[in-house]
């Protein structure tokens, strides 16, 4: 429910198109799908331990995470649904662009949450 409302609000900028973001879509569909799916799974990771390390009152890892995430070229399905919209861009190769970067992006996090929660800590995040 939460995506379907991410896509809905990134609809909105169809409004707002910017030759920057069909320039960056082209290059992010071009890139093979392994490729893609490596860096939306680092994403989940990422994001998951922002989100998580924030919840146990350690909000400077917000810092770290997120910088980290877009320094690296990390697919997140939310900003790149808001690029396909600005770009004007939908297609079948888009939708299926989409789809491996939510499941990198689920499968990341869940990933981390598992490994986190069995006390194999891939970062210190307890107290």
């Amino acid at each position: 429910m939460i995506l379907l409302g991410n896509l809905v609000g990134s609809l909105i900028l169809y409004f707002y198109p910017t030759e920057k973001a069909t320039e960056i879509m082209q290059n992010k569909l071009k890139t093979p799908d392994e490729v893609t799916f490596i860096n939306a799974f680092i994403c989940g990771i990422l994001i998951y331990a922002a989100v998580e390390a924030f919840k146990r009152g350690k909000e400077y890892m917000i810092l770290i995470c997120v910088p980290a995430f877009i320094l690296f070229g990390a697919e997140h399905c939310v900003a790149d649904m808001c690029y396909a919209a600005s770009a004007h861009m939908f297609s079948w190769n888009l939708i299926v662009f989409i789809v491996i970067v939510i499941l990198g992006n689920s499968l990341g996090s869940l990933c981390f949450r598992f490994f986190t929660e069995r006390d194999i800590n891939l970062c210190d995040m307890q107290e």
